[in-house]
């Protein structure tokens, strides 16, 4: 899927929910069990809410990787 960075692309029918929980929980569990880990989300697609905590409805990720640039780099 290509994105265009309109919201629908990231919230719309097509979305894999049960990934994003999953991804949501085991950012939850680790910052409960570990709170000085860090995790790092490899982005392409500029997912909103990646780095926001999960108790404010985001990811919970710490830091985002954000390939697109590196990619255009190699080409």
């Amino acid at each position: 899927t290509g994105f265009l960075g309109d919201y629908s692309e990231y919230f719309g029918l097509q979305v894999d929910e049960e990934s994003l929980v999953y991804l949501m929980l085991s950012n939850h569990i680790l910052h409960t069990l570990y709170p000085n880990c860090i995790t790092i989300a490899e982005d392409v697609s500029g997912m909103p809410a990646l780095c926001r905590r999960v108790e404010e409805g985001g990811l919970g990720f710490d830091y985002r990787l954000a390939m697109a640039v590196p990619d255009k780099w190699i080409q």
